[in-house]
């Protein structure tokens, strides 16, 4: 629980836990500053490869260099660019999301969280997605857009999701936080039908995408109006999809190593869902504020949510406000 001093690095710390003679716990700890998520990987793949007596890969960028990539990037026109775009999608402040079942939020923000894990058979999913050109993070991102309009019945709702710049300069493979929030806004209708409701999410996460490198926090030091209070600008709920392969024991030498999950009860915002694609299944992390939410209410909402899948993947036709949340 140490704090780290920023100006006095290294902004990380390493800590051996042996639980046996044959049985260790490797524990990385560090700031946020110099670590995403999906550096946990790649930190993961080096220590394989020291594990098996290999050299590390060369790098052939590093950080300092997506540093330099990135002030050449905000005095392009690439970034003028997206700054109108995204700029134009926000003019006037969207709605706040009206989904508190046990408690609203408060004046005071609180990060105390809690977390629970979910799974769903991806089978059906992919094979819908495919048919209608879409992906299942689309097929997803849709479903959930359409649960919290039965739930609410709301015709306006924003939400956030998480992306990184890596690709854009051929980062994949250096470790640092890279990443960039887009928030992503849907305008369901009780008559509009899922097939027409899903080309929509498919359009608007291409669109996002193709303006993915503008600065999240730049965005709200350009809004025409004034985000107050303790909540996030512009949503208070995040939906995250990463798609990664089958988790395997790798054993190199008689040494076997697996990565293990470690949560911290904490939550940023009011409801955030992390969605990990495997070979044949999706994980939910359903991370939620316990001053707003209780446990049960979030799993009578995923409950609700898997059968609007069900229901879509069946029905593609059926019209928003036909969807059951029995």
């Amino acid at each position: 629980d140490k704090p780290f001093a920023l100006d006095a690095p290294p902004l990380f710390r390493v800590i051996i836990l042996r639980l046996a003679q044959d049985d260790c716990v490797l524990l990385f700890n560090c700031h946020h500053l110099i670590f995403d998520g999906y550096s946990g990987g790649i930190l993961g793949q080096d220590i394989a490869h020291a594990l098996a007596g290999q050299a590390l890969p060369a790098l052939e960028r590093t950080y300092s260099d997506f540093v330099a990539w990135e002030r050449g990037f905000f005095a392009s026109t690439a970034y003028e660019q997206q700054r109108d775009f995204w700029c134009g999608q926000y003019r006037q402040a969207p709605k706040r999301l009206n989904f508190h079942p046990d408690n609203p939020p408060t004046a005071a923000k609180s990060f105390a969280g809690d977390y629970f894990i979910r799974h769903l058979d991806s089978g059906a999913l992919k094979a819908f997605s495919m048919s209608q050109g879409a992906t299942p993070f689309m097929t997803l991102l849709a479903a959930f857009f359409c649960v919290l309009h039965r739930l609410t019945g709301q015709e306006e709702i924003t939400v956030g999701t998480l992306v990184s710049p890596r690709e854009a300069g051929g980062f994949q493979n250096v470790i640092g936080l890279f990443a960039n929030t887009l928030p992503l806004t849907q305008r369901p209708t009780a008559q509009t039908r899922f097939s027409d409701f899903l080309q929509s999410v498919r359009a608007m996460v291409f669109q996002a995408m193709q303006n993915a490198d503008y600065p999240f926090e730049h965005l709200v030091r350009q809004l025409p109006f004034l985000e107050t209070g303790s909540r996030n600008p512009l949503f208070d709920v995040v939906f995250n999809f990463e798609r990664v392969a089958r988790r395997r024991v790798e054993t190199f030498h008689g040494v076997s190593m697996e990565p293990l999950d470690l949560y911290a009860k904490v939550s940023m915002f009011d409801l955030a869902i992390d969605l990990v694609e495997y070979e044949d299944q999706v994980r939910f992390k359903v991370e939620f504020a316990t001053a707003i939410f209780r446990k049960e209410s979030l799993h009578g909402l995923m409950d609700a949510y898997f059968g609007i899948i069900e229901q879509v993947c069946q029905r593609p036709e059926i019209p928003l406000g036909e969807l059951s949340l029995l």
